[in-house]
Parts: C-alpha cells; sequence; structure tokens
C-alpha cells in the first residue's frame, strides 16, 4: 500500500474576516503574508509613501491624520474604512509593502506581525 499525503492547508493568505465591530461596508482585509499576490491588481486603496511615512507605520500602533505628511494624509482622507496598502517609494522594481486599516474615524493601524 502507498503512504499517502493529506493537505489539510495549503497556500498562503491573502484576505482575513473583518469582525463586525469594525464597521465596514466590506467583510474581509487584505493580509500582510499576500499583499505581494495582490499588489499587482490594487489601484484604488493603495498609498504611494516616502520613507518618513513608512517608518510611523513600521513602528507599529495606531496614527492619526496629523502623523503623516499632508501628500498621504489627503490620500487617506479620500479613502473609506477598511485596508490600505501603502508603498514605499523608493524607485525599486518591487517596493516593499505595508497593509494597515484606516478606520471610521481616519486613524491607521498597521495589520503586520512584529517579525
Amino acid at each position: 500500500k502507498q503512504p499517502r499525503l493529506r493537505v489539510v492547508h495549503a497556500g498562503v493568505i491573502t484576505f482575513a474576516r473583518t469582525s463586525e465591530s469594525a464597521g465596514c461596508a466590506v467583510d474581509y482585509r487584505l493580509s500582510q503574508d499576500g499583499v505581494d499576490l495582490v499588489l499587482p491588481f490594487l489601484t484604488k486603496r493603495r498609498v504611494a509613501c516616502g520613507r518618513g511615512d513608512f517608518e510611523k507605520l513600521l513602528a507599529g500602533g495606531s496614527h492619526g491624520p496629523e502623523a503623516f505628511s499632508e501628500k498621504v494624509r489627503a490620500e487617506v482622507a479620500a479613502l473609506g474604512a477598511g485596508s490600505v496598502v501603502f508603498v514605499l517609494e523608493d524607485g525599486s522594481a518591487r517596493p516593499p509593502a505595508c497593509v494597515a486599516w484606516r478606520g471610521l474615524q481616519g486613524y491607521v493601524s498597521v495589520f503586520a506581525g512584529k517579525k
């Protein structure tokens, strides 16, 4: 008898369910693990930012609109609540991206692990 491989889970998590307390019209949010797969197709919820804004995001925590540069602040303010991908403008072919959540009050919280 030949041994069989049983696969329970395979693949990359690209979306995760949002909680009902998020108060958002969408049921799913982007996951940091799958952002590289989704990024080429993302147009509306993508915000290009400079090094200073990107470093603030990576520091963690929740950031109010005043924490960002004028350009990023305007782009984030134009978006409703939901996932936002911040892309570092560094001129590279594959710039780093960071998934965050824009809350109802305009605050931005990063959705990335500490590792």
